[in-house]
């Protein structure tokens, strides 16, 4: 953070950083007592708008952090949500999006091309078991690629019960280095 503040400055902005755990932080920013806030939003495959940019979540304890309302919006959001045309809903995501950007509602910030993982022996992922597309590694909410072994988890407990360790692996897939 303190990076981006020196970098604000020399675009002539003043950052005042309310440095808070994120807990503290996100609740702060549902109660909209922030002027601007840095945080992950992400869209998944079939972007949700309707929580972010609909006049009717602009209030306290909602995800449209930005308190944002127009009529416009509302109505591209409106049609967004019952179409089911393939090509007419992705028209409309586009003009969404649009909408966002000329109105500055959202400063992209920064994105991390890669994964860093740190888990028992016992899960198990496939060799070269990423696509382009992942994430995360071991999520239990989303299409994961990992499974656990019952036996390698009982030898791992076993032996740590007996003082025994292991060492550490490290494994880099690069297969979709940019």
């Amino acid at each position: 953070m303190a990076y981006l503040k020196e970098q604000a400055k020399q675009a002539g902005l003043e950052f005042n950083l309310n440095l808070v755990d994120g807990s503290s932080a996100f609740k702060y920013i549902l109660e909209k007592k922030h002027q601007l806030a840095f945080l992950h939003m992400g869209g998944g495959e079939i972007p949700a708008y309707w929580e972010y940019l609909h006049s009717d979540n602009a209030k306290p304890q909602t995800n449209n952090h930005t308190f944002y309302q127009n009529p416009d919006m509302d109505k591209l959001i409106d049609q967004y949500v019952v179409e089911f045309d393939v090509e007419k809903k992705q028209q409309l995501s586009h003009q969404i999006q649009q909408k966002v950007s000329d109105e500055f509602l959202i400063v992209p910030g920064y994105m991390v091309p890669y994964t860093r993982e740190a888990h028992w022996r016992w899960l198990r992922v496939p060799e070269n078991g990423m696509t382009k597309l992942t994430e995360t590694m071991f999520s239990v909410t989303d299409v994961a690629n990992f499974w656990i072994d019952s036996d390698l988890k009982k030898q791992t407990k076993s032996a740590l019960k007996k003082g025994e360790s292991f060492e550490p692996v490290t494994i880099v897939d690069d297969t979709f280095k940019l």
